[in-house]
């Protein structure tokens, strides 16, 4: 499954691995819900820990970090397995903020990848 828009893209691929690249500056939360939805499919049908990969997410507003959490609490209560972020330190942005997920949630790894 693949969502695409001029900015940005959110694709499944594998059957354990989200894709989120390009800007995300969506509106409020309930622009989100697409995205979310994704999400959702890809941990109830992951074989085991569910990856977010964001190597390749240049931008993610206050409302997609909002939206990201609000997921991870969800997939805590659910209580699903595990969930691997993965990130890259060419964005400033995500060596700062990824690591504030694991506050949410002691099962979630997150990988800050050097380029």
């Amino acid at each position: 499954m693949k969502l695409e828009h001029e900015n940005y893209s959110a694709e499944l691929i594998e059957n354990n691995t989200v894709r989120l690249s390009g800007t995300f500056r969506l509106q409020g939360k309930e622009h989100y819900l697409e995205i979310m939805s994704l999400l959702e499919n890809a941990i109830k049908s992951a074989d085991g820990a569910l990856t977010i990969d964001l190597t390749d997410l240049n931008f993610l507003n206050s409302s997609g970090i909002s939206s990201l959490s609000i997921f991870i609490i969800q997939a805590r209560e659910a209580g699903h397995k595990k969930i691997k972020i993965i990130g890259s330190d060419k964005h400033s942005w995500q060596a700062k903020s990824l690591k504030n997920f694991q506050k949410l949630w002691k099962n979630i790894e997150v990988e800050v990848r050097t380029s």
